[in-house]
């Protein structure tokens, strides 16, 4: 029976990556051959096409049993940036963005509690460590996307750090004086080149820090309730544990 019911998973497990997986490559050929608009669309769906592959990658190279519920939890959360960007899902569901970054730092922080349990037992049973551990490495993560997002901005030309439009700003710079904080309020209106915009254009920042923030908070989510939770639940399992 138990024999039965891992064979169903691994079909099960086997779908889902192949759906995923599908997606990807088809999303690839048609922004690469059909409607294609700039390099940004080709890159983030052989993005999504290796995320996806990263569960299993993660499992052989960390020797650990990913619960069938979070490996595809993880599939479809690997396929929701080419939702997000190549698919405008980022400009017609206003909340997509926040979501992504919520559910990447539990995401993440789930990886990051299991790897102090690579360094010895003695780690690996200090429950205070994982958490730690996991929350610090979403963090980091975190952090890495952003330097991507940025390095992508940068070389490719793409914009894939939101712009704002905003209403004040305050600077040092606007100051009479040296150390003294300038401020422009209640912005209507900017001229650029003889362009007029319907206030000034925060080019990232904004989108940027939101993003680290609401990470941050889903990690430090997990990373509560693995300690309350003890580690028992944690949706990875040693290999010789997942039977």
């Amino acid at each position: 029976m138990e024999c039965k019911k891992l064979g169903k998973e691994k079909i099960i497990r086997l779908c889902a990556f192949i759906a995923c997986e599908a997606f990807c490559f088809v999303s690839l050929i048609y922004f690469s051959l059909i409607a294609f608009s700039g390099i940004s669309k080709i890159l983030i769906c052989l993005l999504s096409a290796f995320c996806v592959c990263a569960p299993k990658l993660a499992e052989k190279t960390f020797k650990f049993h990913v619960a069938t519920p979070v490996y595809i939890f993880v599939l479809l959360y690997a396929i929701c940036p080419t939702l997000g960007h190549a698919y405008k899902f980022y400009y017609k569901i206003e909340w997509w963005d926040t979501l992504l970054h919520v559910t990447g730092g539990v995401v993440f922080a789930l990886l990051g509690a299991y790897l102090p349990k690579l360094f010895g037992e003695k780690a690996g049973n200090s429950v205070i460590l994982c958490a730690l551990f996991g929350f610090f490495f979403s963090v980091f993560i975190s952090v890495a996307w952003e330097i991507y997002e940025y390095s992508s901005d940068v070389l490719f030309g793409t914009d894939m750090q939101q712009d704002t439009w905003i209403e004040s700003i305050r600077s040092y710079l606007l100051g009479g004086s040296v150390g003294e904080l300038g401020a422009i309020g209640e912005i209507e209106s900017v001229v650029i080149n003889g362009t007029t915009m319907k206030g000034y254009l925060d080019i990232g920042l904004i989108d940027t820090m939101t993003d680290m923030i609401v990470e941050t908070l889903g990690a430090l989510a997990y990373s509560v309730i693995y300690i309350f939770d003890k580690g028992k639940y944690s949706g990875l399992k040693p290999i010789e544990s997942k039977l």
